[in-house]
């Protein structure tokens, strides 16, 4: 008996037919972006059977960006703070968490701001930022932590 497996372009490089057997068949799918999201139909030529079809639909979830910056905040003359601003912006699906790994005390004024948009695409971008005061914290950097719900990355960022 021969088996002929095939995947079709453009999937050919992202799935793996790991099991093929006249009583089962398994795939695999790797290096999924969120831009993969969507359903798709797997169609098994058996003989002498013929085409059977199944639709499976894939959910993405996950970070796809993180993007991290400062800026240094204009102080009044007399005021002895060196306030400095660091913002740090993720985008995923579902909406990703943005906190900050600085304690309480390192932080000055009303100090973490954080916004949420919604993308076209259904992503949700997260910006949080955070205001410092060098002055009474040398800190050489500070943790952007973005979280989803299994995984999280750490950014540091250099103040």
């Amino acid at each position: 008996m021969h088996l002929e497996d095939s995947v079709l372009e453009p999937f050919a490089d992202k799935v793996l037919l790991t099991e093929t057997s006249l009583d089962s068949t398994a795939i695999t799918v790797r290096g999924v972006s969120l831009e993969d999201e969507g359903c798709y139909i797997c169609s098994f030529n058996i003989y002498p059977k013929g085409t059977t079809r199944k639709q499976i639909c894939l959910i993405v979830r996950g970070v796809r960006t993180v993007r991290t910056w400062k800026r240094p905040l204009v102080a009044p003359a007399l005021d002895t703070e060196k306030p400095v601003v660091v913002t740090c912006s993720a985008t995923g699906k579902p909406a990703p968490e943005v906190q900050w790994g600085v304690s309480e005390d390192q932080k000055s004024g009303p100090m973490e701001t954080t916004s949420s948009n919604t993308n076209s695409d259904g992503t949700v971008t997260v910006t949080s930022s955070l205001r410092l005061d060098l002055s009474t914290s040398p800190r050489t950097h500070v943790d952007c932590l973005v979280g989803g719900q299994e995984t999280q990355k750490r950014i540091m960022v250099s103040v």
